[in-house]
């Protein structure tokens, strides 16, 4: 018993040691084991952190063949293409339409200067070769081929613009320092990207500034609209098109009230005027009794301008349009206008709808809503109906009455523009027409008629509008600066998708071209003294 007992404690102290060790071995694999584990689900799960977003107008070198080209950041965002169609001096290809670009971008912050084209191309092109002049004299074609190159890419025009607002929605862009006006430098042909230049200030002083910065917006992209045009990646339509992944959506409409809304959706409603003579009271009446909207007159404007409410009438026959360009016709004939104020649709003279449009931030925002992005289908029938062959024979027909024989015949709406001939002092109805012609489109039948007065005539506002050249050309459409001489905008898909865009305003333009929304084009092909570009970094 006793040596069983011994025997037994013999073996307890011989294998204890062995039994530790083994516990001890078994308790660090484990550690071993759970610690490899963590750690490899720790890489399975691990996420990667987003990279920081740069902020507006942050800056970007990049070099190509040895010379630096500068980008500045553009963010994601939404604004307001084109201005309205109230605005007394802007063209009718600047439809106003939301724009939502979902990605931010990095646009150059000059125009591609000679020394940046020759390290990519190796010839000179432009009538200036100094280094730090904008390159000019290359056509769309040659700057796809520098794009491809330099893996670059044109701004689309929607980029362009947004570029050149930098979030300000005002119908001229920033002057530099609020000080230098860009007229100031209108004698001058080309201006340089960097370095430094005179120029003068508002009140006459010459003063000398960095020219690289010169002009540039807060998001220190230079001069985008007072130096030359730029070239744009987009085909040219009159109206915009959709290829750059553009959404009409609003973000945020919630300060419009429901009233407001209520009077938008009136005015893009389609509508009847159907008046023998009818005094604008009675106007405003069929307009809240049809439409059910609240319409009041603006006595004060009208008492400030001197205009008795109760002499202005309305001789008015249409129908199938909508509200706003009933409005638009009816009330243009006696300089006078509309506006949603207070809740409620104003009629109002054309100057203090001007005014209010530019102090009011929330008006603008009212008419942001209307949706002026699409030609609707009066629009598209007219520009079918002017393709269309006619046969006209007239002999000593007063204008009027031809137009209103072609507006039966071919059941089209057509209107002369009154105020623009009374401005030029023209009567409508001692213009005599003689035209005897056959087989030609409509287009042309009208050119031919209305050349020998000096007028012509437009699309605007769900009609044919017969008006006087300069009307024209101030207010509807843009010079033909760079279209080869084509007195209008293409305006089949044919012709259309031959055309580039251009933006800008170049150094040889007046005050009123400087502005963000204004557009011109060119057959790809073509170059100009006046007619550069930028890049944008492809995403």
């Amino acid at each position: 018993m006793t040596f069983s007992r011994n025997l037994f404690v013999l073996a307890l102290v011989v294998l204890t040691p062995a039994l530790f060790s083994a516990c001890g071995s078994n308790k660090t694999t484990n550690e071993e084991t759970t610690a490899r584990s963590e750690t490899e689900r720790s890489e399975q799960t691990q996420i990667d952190l987003p990279k920081e977003e740069p902020l507006p107008g942050d800056r970007k070198v990049v070099t190509i063949n040895g010379v630096e080209f500068a980008f500045r950041w553009c963010p994601a965002g939404e604004f307001m293409m084109g201005s309205p169609d109230f605005y007394e001096e802007r063209y009718a290809n600047e439809k106003l339409h939301r724009v939502v670009l979902k990605e931010g971008f990095w646009i150059m912050e000059t125009e591609v200067s000679h020394r940046q084209w020759k390290a990519v191309m190796e010839n000179v092109p432009s009538d200036f070769e100094e280094d730090d002049f904008p390159v000019e004299n290359v056509s769309w074609n040659d700057c796809q081929t520098f794009c491809r190159k330099a893996n670059l890419k044109l701004p689309t025009e929607a980029q362009w613009e947004y570029a050149c607002r930098a979030g300000n929605s005002d119908m001229f862009s920033e002057i530099w320092n609020g000080e230098a006006w860009s007229t100031a430098d209108t004698d001058i042909t080309n201006y340089l990207v960097s370095k430094t230049q005179e120029v003068q200030t508002l009140d006459g002083e010459m003063v000398e500034i960095p020219v690289g910065t010169r002009y540039n917006n807060v998001w220190n992209v230079c001069k985008m609209q007072t130096n030359i045009w730029e070239w744009c990646e987009d085909c040219y339509s009159d109206f915009f098109t959709e290829e750059t992944s553009l959404q009409n959506e609003k973000s945020d409409s919630s300060f419009i009230s429901p009233k407001e809304k209520k009077i938008i959706q009136a005015l893009n409603e389609l509508t009847t005027f159907k008046f023998d003579y009818a005094p604008l009271e009675d106007v405003i009446a069929e307009i809240k009794d049809v439409h059910h909207i609240e319409v009041q007159l603006d006595e004060p404007a009208f008492r400030d301008e001197m205009i008795p409410p109760e002499e202005v009438g309305f001789v008015f026959n249409m129908s199938g349009v909508t509200l706003r360009s009933a409005l638009n016709r009816m009330l243009k004939n006696g300089d006078l206008s509309f506006i949603i104020e207070d809740e409620c649709l104003l009629i109002t003279t054309k100057t203090k709808a001007d005014e209010t449009f530019h102090n009011s931030e929330h008006l603008r925002q009212l008419f942001i809503s209307m949706d002026n992005s699409v030609i609707n289908q009066h629009e598209e029938q007219l520009m079918q109906l002017l393709k269309k062959n006619v046969s006209f024979n007239f002999a000593d027909e007063p204008l009027p009455n031809v137009i209103n024989s072609i507006s039966q015949l071919y059941k089209l709406e057509i209107q002369i523009d009154y105020p623009a001939l009374r401005d030029e002092m023209i009567d409508p109805e001692e213009l005599l027409v003689n035209l005897n012609i056959s087989d030609v489109s409509l287009r042309s039948a009208l050119n031919r008629m209305l050349a020998g007065w000096d007028l012509t005539f437009v699309i605007v506002d769900e009609c044919i509008l017969i008006t006087t050249k300069n009307e024209k050309f101030q207010k509807y459409v843009m010079p033909d600066s760079h279209r080869d001489g084509n007195l209008e905008y293409p305006m089949d898909d044919s012709s259309s998708s031959q055309y580039r865009v251009i933006r800008g305003g170049g150094w040889d333009v007046v005050d009123r071209i400087y502005r963000p929304t204004i557009r011109d084009c060119s057959l790809p092909q073509k170059v100009y003294d006046d007619v550069g570009f930028r890049c944008v970094l492809p995403q």
